[in-house]
């Protein structure tokens, strides 16, 4: 597991317009079977049951509110940890 938090990446230059700036969060292999990027909102309450994939990996990316993630039994509070991988 990794954990990425935004507030404590650097800021890089985009190629195509040095008045750009990004945050990179995956680089290419960071994910060796990453199948697709998406976002799944939860509603007060909603929980997602406990479950693993093995062949893929998974992103969690926390936009805003609260929450605990579980990874292999260790919880996690979103406010520390906005990215996991």
């Amino acid at each position: 597991m990794k954990l990425i938090s935004l507030e404590n990446l650097p800021t890089e230059q985009v190629s195509h317009n040095p008045a750009i700036h990004k945050k990179v969060m995956l680089r290419s292999h960071d994910l060796p079977h990453l199948t697709n990027f998406s976002q799944a909102y939860f509603a007060p309450g909603q929980v997602a049951s406990a479950h693993a994939h093995h062949d893929m990996c998974e992103v969690f990316f926390v936009e805003s509110g609260t929450g605990i993630i579980r990874i292999d039994g260790t919880a996690i509070p979103s406010h520390q940890a906005p990215a996991l991988l």
